[in-house]
């Protein structure tokens, strides 16, 4: 079991990532490895230039196939998440993944109206956003290809059984107390 961290651009995942990948650490008496699959999604899914810099001998602006990672049983999800507004400026502003270029925006100096019609475009359900699954969510890397949230459903376990049920419990008592009352009133 170990927590596979995904990192979220322009949220301070490359820090966490250069400083915690591949270490361990104890939680509640149990080792835990940290498994960066970083910038990956659960489905596939493209972007619009990615990995440009990386290959400059590939023919820039193209969508290509970004890395998908899958969850073992036992598995925890770790993420670092940021105010969706600020993810968004900071974003366009770093230019992440040539997000401006591929837009027809200035690559190097900008404008407050530039941004905004930045902004426009993500809103815009009719202009192709160079990255489809972010436009779907900024956090789509902890979605499935559903758009379902990945949750921890955690297992039902006879230590945890007041956990389970305690609500249930409560809800059982509350009736009968108001059901109790209602009787007492009307007699």
């Amino acid at each position: 079991m170990k927590f596979v961290f995904v990192k979220i651009p322009k949220t301070g995942s490359t820090f966490f990532e250069k400083n915690f990948n591949k270490k361990r650490t104890k939680i509640n008496g149990r080792l835990w490895l940290i498994w960066s699959v970083g910038h990956s999604w659960l489905y596939p899914t493209q972007i619009k230039g990615w990995r440009d810099w990386d290959f400059e001998d590939q023919t820039p602006g193209l969508f290509r196939d970004v890395n998908t990672f899958k969850l073992q049983h036992g598995d925890r999800i770790v993420t670092i998440v940021r105010n969706p507004f600020e993810l968004l400026f900071s974003y366009f502003n770093y230019n992440w993944s040539w997000c401006r270029n591929y837009h027809n925006l200035p690559e190097y100096e900008y404008t407050a109206e530039d941004f905004q019609k930045f902004v426009d475009i993500y809103l815009d359900d009719e202009v192709e956003f160079h990255a489809p699954a972010l436009k779907k969510s900024l956090f789509s890397q902890l979605r499935n290809k559903k758009g379902e949230w990945i949750f921890y459903y955690p297992k039902f376990y006879k230590k945890n059984y007041l956990f389970w049920f305690l609500p249930l419990l409560i809800l059982l008592l509350g009736g009968a107390i108001i059901v109790k009352k209602l009787i007492k009133i009307k007699k």
